[in-house]
């Protein structure tokens, strides 16, 4: 049986953290290692995991990131700090501190899966969500496309995994694409990942049955959803995306996503909000500004709230 090894992002949120720990010390099925990344790099964190109960279960490493690389940069540290123990074939999970498993045998019924789809060694990871980018469109198609038909697939495939949702990768699989992309920050670094991983011939499965087990039904968004309200993670979100989109030459979203997503949205909206679609704008030209660059702009541009 291949290890498992987790990856965990935490950053300002010691309640959070602390209920993840225990939900992970519940788990059947134990990580066999969990390294830490602290993006704020406080030492009321290590003594919170020191004294913590599930270390005296599994090898748990912390370490502090003063810098705060965002949950990217955190994942690619983690990557790093395990490159010696790892074997290619053991398995790398993904956590952010504010998602943690909803049933105890989470792990145990992912790990199973896991063992049984990588029995192909063309395939990379699985998770329990994912979705599949429409390079004509910019438009990311979710899997499990229809989560509430139990008469619908076991599993499904995808070109990336979704955070939140226990993505897990073969650990070389990921060394094969240089793994996470530590300039992205936040937003859309697994699909930075699923797309590399797709153009050395991986690919990623979902495991369908098991997630309708533990997801709640989602209303689906809509492109004519309200503007949201200012957020930081927005200007990530675009930006992130348009890099892609540019670096896999997908022309067609680039264009759509840019011409009607980013610019004439907000400003048919500026009818209705004309100070949340100034916002909205300024914001999504920066993003494309900053995407269509070669090397992103530092992390924190000053219009944004931090």
């Amino acid at each position: 049986m291949a290890n498992l090894y987790g990856a965990l992002c935490t950053y300002r949120r010691s309640a959070d953290l602390v209920e993840m720990l225990d939900r992970l010390d519940d788990q059947t099925r134990p990580l066999d290692h969990l390294v830490i990344i602290d993006n704020d790099a406080d030492d009321h964190i290590i003594d919170l995991v020191t004294n913590h109960r599930i270390t005296d279960r599994i090898t748990v490493d912390v370490v502090g990131a003063p810098d705060n690389p965002g949950p990217a940069g955190a994942f690619a540290i983690a990557q790093q700090q395990l490159a010696d123990v790892a074997e290619p074939d053991d398995l790398f999970i993904t956590f952010d501190d504010d998602d943690p498993p909803t049933t105890n045998t989470l792990l145990e019924n992912l790990s199973a899966f896991a063992e049984a789809e990588l029995t192909d060694e063309t395939v990379a990871g699985v998770g329990l969500r994912g979705g599949v980018l429409n390079e004509r469109t910019g438009v990311i198609s979710p899997r499990p496309q229809h989560p509430q038909r139990h008469d619908g697939p076991s599993s499904e495939e995808a070109d990336h995994l979704h955070g939140g949702w226990f993505p897990c990768y073969r650990f070389g699989a990921l060394r094969d694409v240089s793994g996470f992309d530590e300039e992205l920050f936040w937003g859309f670094e697994e699909l930075d990942v699923g797309r590399r991983l797709k153009a050395h011939g991986y690919s990623l499965r979902v495991a369908t049955d098991l997630y309708r087990t533990v997801a709640p039904t989602r209303t689906p968004k809509s492109w004519f959803a309200p503007l949201a309200e200012p957020s930081w993670r927005h200007f990530y979100r675009h930006r992130n995306l348009i890099r892609i989109l540019r670096r896999d030459h997908a022309w067609g979203g680039l264009s759509l996503t840019i011409g009607l997503r980013l610019v004439l949205k907000p400003l048919v909206e500026a009818i209705r909000t004309p100070r949340l679609a100034l916002w909205h704008l300024r914001t999504n030209l920066d993003a494309i500004r900053d995407g269509l660059r070669r090397h992103p702009e530092p992390k924190h541009p000053r219009h944004l709230p931090t």
